[in-house]
């Protein structure tokens, strides 16, 4: 239980990391709202209010491992599913068998990799 306790706390601290990192890369295209890292089920969650749309966008990024490569960190996943069917289409015919990762900016992937 106590365990329990420390990983959402854990999870929680990284989520609000990621989401303040990840507006910085996506204001262009809009807004995360939440950011939601699930450690015990290595799931990323994310809401995201795109301009010009009326409802959020939702991301599931399932199965997610961090990797070093060239240097540098990036959150790898398996699989991608949105609430948008459209762009779940996209994702299955432009981006599978590629590589399914996003870069952890370095002032934050020497903490992030430290308690995950």
């Amino acid at each position: 239980m106590l365990k329990n306790f420390f990983t959402s706390a854990k999870d929680k601290a990284i989520s609000l990391a990621m989401e303040k990192t990840s507006n910085y890369y996506i204001r262009r295209y809009g807004e995360v709202l939440k950011f939601e890292l699930d450690s015990k089920n290595r799931k990323v969650f994310l809401e995201i209010m795109l301009k010009g749309e009326v409802e959020p966008l939702k991301v599931e990024l399932k199965d997610y491992t961090i990797v070093e490569k060239n240097g540098k960190e990036f959150f790898e996943f398996t699989e991608v599913e949105t609430s948008r069917e459209w762009i779940n289409v996209l994702i299955e015919t432009f981006v599978k068998d590629k590589s399914n990762k996003i870069e952890i900016p370095q002032e934050y992937a020497k903490l992030i990799k430290m308690v995950l």
